[in-house]
């Protein structure tokens, strides 16, 4: 493990083909519909979904998943998500949107933080932060086809970074009052909405991480080196 893994509860490096293990010895990831591991990340391996639907479930209810990473109103020690990602644009007849993480699905009224994609007619991701009574939605500028690092950073108030920096102008911002029941889980991609998805490094910590340590991460997967 890395160093700045340490801390965390939960690691997800990818780098064994068909091995997606929590570093912290928690369960294996459990794949459903079509992926691989096979394919080069930003650190050795990475977790790859392939043209039709499919989805890994890293954490489900019996794995008691920390309570703010499922419900965003119950965190009073913060909390950190990290994880690199590639995806492509991609429009079919049917459904042009896609679903990367989630630890609750928005769409089905749960709680908790949801990345995916409005629609694929422009180069963009969105977070939905989903409380026990209120919704708020991001939408933010992010390139195709090309690995790039976010981290979302909750105590009580959303800070996103993107390669590193602060996302400081969203496309789209909006809060909005609505009712989701708490369903613990985490999960990448969606058995019924995605496309063409990779994903390395996922790690969380039940803790809020500084700017700074956010950047140290940034650089220590770009080969820079760190003050």
């Amino acid at each position: 493990m890395d160093n700045f893994t340490l801390d965390s509860i939960h690691y997800w490096s990818f780098d064994k083909v068909g091995d997606p293990k929590d570093l912290h010895g928690r369960p294996w990831g459990i794949l459903k519909g079509k992926g691989n591991s096979d394919v080069e990340g930003v650190h050795r391996s990475a977790y790859n979904i392939n043209a039709s639907s499919g989805s890994m479930t890293l954490l489900k209810a019996s794995d008691s998943p920390y309570p703010c990473l499922v419900n965003p109103s119950n965190c009073s020690n913060g909390l950190t998500i990290s994880l690199w990602l590639k995806h492509r644009n991609v429009i079919d007849a049917f459904y042009s949107g896609q679903i990367f993480l989630r630890s609750g699905n928005g769409f089905r009224n749960q709680t908790g933080f949801m990345l995916y994609q409005v629609n694929s007619s422009f180069d963009h991701l969105a977070l939905q932060v989903n409380k026990p009574t209120s919704r708020c939605t991001y939408i933010f500028s992010a390139p195709e086809k090309v690995w790039s690092h976010y981290v979302i950073v909750w105590d009580s108030e959303l800070k996103l970074y993107r390669n590193g920096e602060i996302v400081s102008a969203y496309l789209h911002q909006e809060c909005e009052s609505h009712v989701s029941k708490v369903e613990p889980q985490l999960i990448l991609g969606d058995w019924e909405f995605n496309r063409h998805i990779s994903f390395d490094e996922v790690t969380i910590w039940n803790r809020s991480l500084s700017g700074s340590e956010v950047k140290k991460i940034f650089k220590f997967y770009k080969g820079t080196s760190c003050s």
